[in-house]
């Protein structure tokens, strides 16, 4: 199987030796409608996946400004004279 970039989608093209083959494979087990529901699959996990990645990177990268907005608070705190130590 060969997947071939084609604008915002891809085209996606499976060799079998001879017609005859092709026909059975399609007709007995149902291969077109197959191959669809487990590329339709692959693409909804691979889209979850970069999201999921998207997601954690935001949320590192929130949590690190945080951070670094505590640490300057901290630091304008006990440069003022006002820790509590």
């Amino acid at each position: 199987m060969t997947f071939t970039p084609d604008g915002p989608a891809t085209t996606r093209c499976a060799r079998v030796p001879h017609k005859e083959l092709r026909d059975e494979v399609v007709e007995k087990y149902h291969a077109i409608e197959g191959g669809e529901q487990t590329l339709n699959k692959l693409a909804a996990y691979v889209t979850e996946i970069v999201r999921t990645k998207t997601v954690r990177n935001e949320l590192r990268l929130m949590a690190g400004r945080c951070l670094q907005r505590v640490a300057v608070a901290g630091w304008v705190h006990r440069s003022q004279g006002l820790s509590g130590n």
